[in-house]
This record gives structure tokens, sequence and C-alpha cells, in this order.
């Protein structure tokens, strides 16, 4: 009867070992990249790339959004309205992540007498005088041929 007991404990005990080097090895499997877990700067399962400094997370390829890390995920914060930017035909940032090119009429190009500059959506423009009005330098027919 000793001899069917020691063949019982050995199989309890192999059949122990296995399912537990099988819970270890789980374990081990969570924190092996690709299988997973992995290193804290691999993608989650939402699509945002995790990360342990703003260094970290990827450019964003916009002058005004920047990249940072909050609680170990990369996301993007915007620049303030008037930052400068060089995206497109953008100036200044609108505070809202866009590069624009103009926020208000100072951030356009200089017009002319004749030419006023304007800021209408975000984009630059002139409005111009009336044909004959009359400027600080009068000349025959002002405001006819700048137009």
């Amino acid at each position: 009867m000793h001899a069917r007991s020691s063949i019982s404990f050995l199989a309890l005990t192999i059949l122990s070992a296995a399912v537990g080097c099988e819970a270890i090895a789980r374990v081990d499997r969570e924190n092996i990249p690709g299988e997973g877990g992995g290193s804290q700067s691999s993608s989650s399962s939402s699509g945002q790339i995790g990360c342990l400094l703003d260094s970290d997370c990827p450019a964003t390829g916009n002058d005004c959004t920047v990249p940072s890390c909050n609680a170990t995920q990369c996301t993007t914060t915007v620049e303030a309205a008037g930052t400068a930017c060089a995206n497109g035909n953008g100036k200044v940032c609108d505070g809202l992540g866009n590069c624009v090119e103009c926020l208000t009429e100072a951030d356009c190009p200089q017009g002319t007498a004749c030419q006023t500059r304007v800021c209408s959506a975000r984009m630059c423009g002139f409005s111009n005088a009336a044909p004959g009005t009359k400027i600080s330098d009068p000349t025959a027919g002002d405001c006819k041929s700048e137009q």
C-alpha cells in the first residue's frame, strides 16, 4: 500500500509542477513584448502610445500642437494663440491647434495707401479704398491705379 501511495504522491507532484510551471509561464508571457505585455513605449489597445517622458512621444508634424506624456500615455497639447508657426501658409497658432495666416490685421502684410489689410476667417486679404479716395500724399486720380 505504501508503493501505491508513493506513486500517487509522485503523480500529484508532477501534475502540480506542470500546472505551476504553466502559471509562472503565463505571468512571464505577459511581460514579453508582443505576448500581451511589453515596455511602456508600446501602443496600447486604445491606439495611444505609452511613455515616461515627453521626449518618448512622437512629433506631431504641426507647430501648433506639442506632444506630451501624461500618466504614461502620449497626448498633445495646443500652443497658445499667437505662437509663431510655419505650417502651410500659416504664420500664427490660433490656440486650437491650427497654424493660420492671421488672428488680427497686424499679422497680415502691410497694405498700400489705397489698400487696408484685413484678417477674415483666419486669412489675410486687402480691402480696397473707393476709387478717388483722397490720401495724405495726393496724386491726381488717387486710389485709381493702385487697386
